[in-house]
Parts: C-alpha cells; sequence; structure tokens
C-alpha cells in the first residue's frame, strides 16, 4: 500500500475535523480536555502550514504535522483514520522522519496523551519521557 503525502489546504478543512474528532474525541474525554468544534478547529490550525495530508490512490486517510528548526524535528500530530490504524502507516511515517533526522543530526520531539496507546508505539520506536504534564507526555527520539 503506497502512502503519499501532500500539503495540506484550506479543502481539508472537513477530513480534519472529521479525523480529529474520530481519533482524538476518546483520549481527549479520558484527559478531561473539550472535544467540541471550536477546540478541534484551533487545535487543527496550530501551524497548519505544517500539515500534511496522507492519502492513499488520492483518498485522505491521515494527517502528519511537523516542522523543523536547526537542531529539532517537531512532531505535532500523527492522526490515522480508525480503519487505517494497525496497518504500520504511522510507524512508516515515524522511522523515515528519523531516517532523516538521524542523517541531518537532529532529535525529534512529541508530545502525546497520557491515555492515547499510540505512546507504546514511539516506545518501540526509541522514543523516551522526557517531561509530562497532567495530560501528556513529552517524548524525545535521539
Amino acid at each position: 500500500m503506497k502512502i503519499n503525502m501532500r500539503q495540506a489546504n484550506i479543502s481539508d478543512l472537513e477530513f480534519l475535523k472529521k479525523l480529529r474528532s474520530e481519533t482524538m474525541d476518546e483520549y481527549l474525554k479520558k484527559e478531561g480536555l473539550p472535544v467540541d468544534e471550536t477546540s478541534h478547529l484551533k487545535r487543527i490550525q496550530y501551524h497548519f502550514e505544517a500539515a500534511n495530508i496522507l492519502d492513499i490512490h488520492g483518498k485522505p486517510i491521515g494527517l502528519f504535522k511537523y516542522y523543523e528548526d536547526n537542531t529539532t524535528c517537531h512532531v505535532i500530530q500523527v492522526q490515522i483514520l480508525p480503519q487505517y490504524q494497525g496497518k504500520g502507516i504511522g510507524k512508516s511515517i515515524i522511522s523515515t522522519l528519523q531516517k532523516q533526522a538521524l542523517k541531518d543530526d537532529k532529535s525529534i520531539n512529541l508530545s502525546v496523551l497520557k491515555s492515547n496507546p499510540a505512546r507504546t508505539l514511539y516506545e518501540r520506536l526509541g522514543f523516551t519521557i522526557i517531561s509530562q504534564s497532567d495530560n501528556e507526555f513529552t517524548m524525545q527520539y535521539n
């Protein structure tokens, strides 16, 4: 299965709202965080210029949002539609970024909600927890 990645644009907003709700509501509720449309839109718009739509044959299946500075790759969001989860897509995306980060001598930082099982994927890929808040862990890969 070939996954394509393209820059998100304003026409992707409806898909991104649906994606965020389907992939995050359960974990946001567990953490006592809001799941209303305004909150979702605010998060979608955060670093929107760094948002990439993942698709298969033109059908959007997910989001990978990240940006880089001189020393670090900052992963903001990785979201895959539930029916495509567990197929290695997230692992492939993060592994590709890890290879590039190693080549560029950069670390990778990300945050994950404490109740989100994606944390175990990140740990399997070599990320370690470097700090935590009430709701989330900050993880790093060097």
